[in-house]
């Protein structure tokens, strides 16, 4: 059942349904705004196979007694989406307006996100790092958030995220390995063609060029 599954997904060809290689979904992926672009519980799905990867399941290498639970967690930031009040003491980055922007890009990256529970990340609001990483610590149980904790007593920066999302990235190549034999070939969705209308009697109707100038 199992391979029959994989060989129908595998022949996908379709952009909403193909089966990237692991090339594609590190280029989709290391600068990626999940947090904006994927639906939460499929984020959330992400980041619980990522932690399941890390105990030992489902291969078999069992390094934790459980799966982690599902649901309870969801997907938070490490680095604050307010990180301009206790993470730039200096407001060096805030005045820098490329920076800024940078940095508001990278937290909805997939390595500055975590599963947390929601009253913790309440409580830890905008907290600075190491008032944030004890309180994280004294809580969690989840492998993957206190990988970084451990690996990150001191500080949680910018590289620091970039380096995780590729870490995450390896973990999510092994949970779903390409097929052997793999080809690129999408096939782009036809466009459907339309008769047009006879135009109708009466006063002709200009329309706004509002956003068309937009586009421009």
């Amino acid at each position: 059942m199992g391979d029959a599954i994989e060989e129908l997904l595998a022949s996908q060809t379709a952009t909403v349904s193909y089966w990237p290689d692991d090339v594609e979904l590190r280029t989709a992926l290391v600068d990626e705004r999940v947090y904006t672009t994927l639906v939460r519980a499929r984020l959330r799905m992400l980041l619980e196979a990522v932690e399941d990867e890390q105990r030992g399941y489902p291969h078999g290498h069992r390094r934790s007694e459980t799966p982690v639970v599902r649901g309870v967690g969801t997907a938070e930031h490490l680095l604050p989406k307010q990180w301009r009040l206790r993470w730039d003491p200096d407001g060096r980055i805030a005045a820098d307006d490329a920076a800024a922007r940078r940095r508001d890009h990278l937290l909805r990256t997939l390595g500055n996100l975590t599963l947390m529970t929601q009253r913790l990340n309440s409580s830890l609001s905008n907290s600075a790092w190491p008032d944030k990483r004890r309180a994280i610590d004294d809580a969690t149980l989840l492998l993957t958030t206190r990988a970084v904790t451990t690996a990150h007593p001191d500080a949680w920066t910018e590289e620091d995220i970039r380096g995780r999302t590729g870490c995450l990235i390896d973990a999510i190549s092994r949970i779903w390995p390409v097929p052997a034999g793999h080809v690129h070939r999408i096939v782009p969705p036809a466009r459907r063609l339309h008769p047009r209308r006879p135009a109708r009697p009466g006063p002709r109707r200009v329309r706004s060029p509002g956003p068309w100038i937009l586009r421009q």
